[in-house]
């Protein structure tokens, strides 16, 4: 099956934008751009896809998931989760696909005590799965995370997806699981890790003379700027 930028940009193009009429050739670069990081890690089995707010990073997750089931077949397995029940419900929504959060997936698979502290081990693999996405990775600090990584049986698995914004602020808990991965990635392997730049939402709010004035002040305090 053909993995090229036009298969994504089919399930990339949002038909009742306001873009579509307004500021066709800025969408249609955002697009280009979007199907470009699309195709650098769809083939990679641990990837990291990171962007700011309004960079259209589930829209992206939810074209991928399209031409997963269209490469592989829709018989795919999919275990799609993220730290709160918004960011889950969130998921599910944009993509048609279940979701739960990391907490709901543990519990299932007996890695939560009576006392709700993690186990280190005693826990179940659960299903096997052969896709797995986590939403808003910034937030999850390193003892979920480890335990998460012990209830899946990786035998089956053949991409992990991590997708967030290493500038939010870090987790409240141990460790910075996310930002680390992304520096990680970027020394041995930085394809691995595709980043979106054009911000869709504010994008919008111009055409639609409807300002964009908090995204600005936000700017000011991105790390890398």
């Amino acid at each position: 099956m053909a993995i090229t930028p036009d298969k994504f940009k089919e399930r990339l193009r949002v038909k009742e934008s306001p873009l579509e009429k307004k500021a066709a050739v800025e969408y249609e670069e955002i697009l280009d751009h979007q199907a470009d990081k699309c195709v650098q890690i769809f083939r990679k089995p641990l990837c990291v896809l990171s962007g700011a707010a309004g960079t259209g990073k589930t829209t992206v997750i939810k074209a991928i998931l399209d031409n997963i089931d269209r490469v592989h077949g829709a018989g795919t397995s999919f275990l799609l989760m993220a730290p709160t029940g918004k960011a889950a419900e969130r998921i599910k929504t944009q993509t048609g696909k279940l979701s739960k959060t990391i907490h709901s997936h543990l519990a299932k698979t007996g890695w939560i005590n009576e006392n709700f502290t993690l186990k280190r081990s005693g826990g179940a693999t659960g299903q096997d799965y052969n896709t797995i996405i986590i939403d808003e990775c910034s937030m999850i600090d390193l003892n979920p995370f480890a335990t998460l990584l012990r209830s899946i049986n990786w035998n089956s698995v053949q991409r992990v997806i991590l997708i967030g914004d290493p500038n939010q602020l870090p987790p409240i808990g141990r460790g910075r699981v996310f930002a680390d991965t992304i520096d990680w990635l970027k020394s041995e392997y930085p394809n691995n890790v595709a980043t979106l730049l054009d911000n869709i939402r504010q994008l919008v709010n111009t055409v639609e003379d409807k300002g964009h004035g908090i995204l600005d002040l936000a700017e000011i305090f991105i790390q890398e700027n």
